[in-house]
């Protein structure tokens, strides 16, 4: 009799424990499945792809939004620019019919001038001064031109203007320029992005140097007075991000 309760207790337990050895390895599995969630979300992210197009400062806005995503995949951020280019010496077109047939692009990000305070070159006119009335206006058409090509694409198109200069005239040329930028792309429905309070100083005037989060003065622009550090090209970038966010809220991610 005692045997056979003894029997039956060590059964009972045996049960008990197989009852918590499945609820344990079910809470296992289910704190697995759980923390793979994110994992596979991840995976099913559809793919994006920004395309940075310009010159040398473009170049240099490109390789701040590549570091911000070098460890995400699902970010494709593609090099579509080219040192000493401009509307005033360049013809963009081909290259930028190239571009729209090999890639999906989900953003657009253009930046050009740098190079542009210059004489045009113009088929049958010859070279027309910088700032004429008749400069004015084939710039302005080059620019339509572009910003046709990009609208006729349907691709979201982030127009980046020219920021401060050290350099008073060249300063007062980009705020010529920057007026181009921004009328065309309000004309042609693009997004203008002006970026001459996030690189001028609190006193609105140009400086090298800037504070980092932490209050140490760090070299924000490179020694010509035009270009960047890497510090610099990352505000910058981040400015430019900030907006894309607003205007394509799912696109990249946090």
């Amino acid at each position: 009799m005692r045997s056979a309760m003894n029997s039956r207790m060590a059964l009972s337990r045996r049960a008990l424990g197989g009852i918590f050895l499945a609820g344990a390895m079910l809470a296992l599995l289910s704190a697995g499945w759980a923390g793979a969630a994110p994992k596979t979300a991840l995976a099913k992210r559809k793919p994006v792809t920004i395309v940075v197009f310009g010159d040398s400062l473009a170049d240099g806005l490109w390789a701040a939004i590549y570091r911000e995503y070098a460890r995400d995949r699902s970010v494709q951020v593609i090099r579509a620019s080219k040192v000493s280019s401009g509307f005033t010496a360049y013809n963009y077109q081909a290259w930028l019919v190239s571009l729209l047939k090999k890639y999906k692009i989900d953003a657009f990000i253009v930046q050009v001038g740098a190079n542009d305070r210059q004489r045009m070159v113009t088929r049958g006119r010859g070279l027309i001064r910088f700032r004429s009335d008749e400069w004015g206006q084939f710039y302005k058409q080059r620019l339509e031109d572009f910003a046709k090509q990009l609208n006729e694409a349907k691709v979201p198109v982030y127009w980046v203007g020219l920021p401060i200069m050290r350099n008073a005239t060249v300063a007062k040329d980009s705020q010529y320029l920057n007026q181009f930028y921004e009328e065309v792309a309000r004309r042609t429905g693009l997004t203008y992005i002006s970026t001459w309070n996030v690189t001028s100083n609190d006193k609105g005037v140009y400086d090298a140097f800037f504070s980092d989060a932490k209050g140490r003065r760090r070299r924000f622009r490179a020694d010509d007075g035009i270009h960047f550090s890497f510090l610099g090209y990352d505000r910058v970038a981040q400015h430019v991000l900030s907006i894309i966010r607003k205007k394509q809220p799912n696109l990249l991610p946090e």
